[in-house]
């Protein structure tokens, strides 16, 4: 089976990236599962507040709020990694990876809304009740 995607269109009249498509694809199931360790690692170690007894996806929910709680140091590389979910729909249909420093993203709210749309993609087994 193929891994998930799911398409965004920015639609915000306002927005420099208005009218953009991007496509966020899920990681391997390893490489997810390594990311959330490091996470997971990360915001307990800044001390973050998460009840480990709460529901899966209340945890979930959670944990990408704590997110922005870490370390500048320790939060960039897992942002990155999040950003490399994120692919450009061409007008022809294709897909390519963002370029880094461009006019891709042009807005800071973009960038917020496909790291949750990312965050989704990888946490809405827990949505059902999860593991």
């Amino acid at each position: 089976m193929a891994r998930r995607t799911k398409d965004i269109e920015i639609k915000d009249q306002e927005s420099r990236d208005n009218g953009k498509t991007y496509v966020v694809t899920e990681m391997s199931a390893e490489a997810a599962e390594w990311w959330a360790f490091r996470v997971l690692q990360a915001i307990l170690g800044a001390n973050a507040e998460i009840d480990l007894n709460a529901p899966l996806a209340q945890m979930a929910a959670a944990g990408f709020k704590a997110l922005g709680q870490l370390e500048p140091e320790k939060a960039k590389p897992l942002l990155d990694e999040m950003m490399k979910c994120v692919s450009m729909r061409l007008p022809d249909g294709k897909t390519r990876d963002l370029f880094p420093n461009t006019n891709d993203i042009e807005e800071v709210k973009t960038r917020v809304i496909l790291r949750k749309e990312v965050f989704a993609l990888h946490v809405d087994f827990f949505q059902n009740g999860g593991v």
